[in-house]
C-alpha cells in the first residue's frame, strides 16, 4: 500500500482567483446576483406599501348588545330565541387609521320567513366629550333561505386616530326552530 503524500499550498500576497466561474464570469454572477437582491427587496417594499390587506372574521366575534343570549356553531353567531331580535356589534381590526375600509362585507343567514336581518357598518372616534364618525345606511336580507347571503358595501371612510370600526347586526328570532345568523364578516384595507 502507498503511502498518500500531501503538501500545504502555498499563497501569495499577489495571487489571482481564476479557474471556472473566476475572473469576468464571477463578476457577472455577482452583479446578476446582487440586481436581483435589489429588484426583489423594492418590489417587495412597493407592494407592501401600497398592497390591499383583506381580513375575515367569524361570526363568534361579535358582542350582543341587547336581546337575547346567542348560541354559537360552527363559529357563527346565532339568535336562539323564537320572538326576541338579537342585537350584535362586530368589531373590525384595522392597521392604518387613514383612508378606506374596502369592501367591507357581512355573509348571513335568514331563515325567518318575514323579519329580515339588518346590517350596517360604521366607524367611530371619541373627541372630548362628543363621538363622530361614518354610519352607514342599512342593508336588509333578501328572502328566507337555508343557503347563505352576502352584504357588501363598496367601501367605509375610517375615522382617524384611535377610531373604532364595526358592523352593527339585528338578528331576527327563529322560525320553526331555524336560527338566523352572522356567519363572518371582514373588510379590506388599503
Amino acid at each position: 500500500m502507498e503511502k498518500e503524500t500531501r503538501t500545504s499550498p502555498q499563497y501569495s500576497e499577489n495571487a489571482t482567483i481564476s479557474g471556472s466561474g473566476g475572473g469576468p464570469d464571477r463578476l457577472l454572477n455577482f452583479v446578476r446576483t446582487l440586481a436581483l437582491g435589489v429588484i426583489f427587496t423594492l418590489s417587495f417594499l412597493s407592494t407592501n406599501a401600497s398592497a390591499q390587506d383583506y381580513k375575515t372574521y367569524p361570526g363568534s366575534m361579535c358582542v350582543k348588545w341587547q336581546g337575547p343570549e346567542p348560541t354559537i356553531s360552527f363559529s357563527s353567531i346565532q339568535n336562539p330565541s323564537s320572538s326576541e331580535y338579537l342585537y350584535v356589534d362586530c368589531p373590525l381590526i384595522v392597521d392604518v387609521t387613514d383612508g378606506y375600509l374596502l369592501l367591507p362585507y357581512v355573509v348571513l343567514l335568514d331563515q325567518h320567513y318575514s323579519k329580515d336581518v339588518r346590517c350596517s357598518i360604521n366607524s367611530a372616534q371619541r373627541k372630548n366629550s362628543t363621538w363622530s364618525g361614518y354610519w352607514s345606511s342599512n342593508q336588509f336580507s333578501e328572502g328566507n333561505s337555508a343557503n347563505q347571503q352576502e352584504f357588501l358595501w363598496y367601501k367605509h371612510y375610517k375615522a382617524g386616530h384611535y377610531g373604532i370600526y364595526y358592523f352593527s347586526c339585528r338578528i331576527p328570532p327563529t322560525y320553526n326552530g331555524n336560527k338566523s345568523a352572522i356567519i363572518s364578516y371582514g373588510a379590506g384595507e388599503e
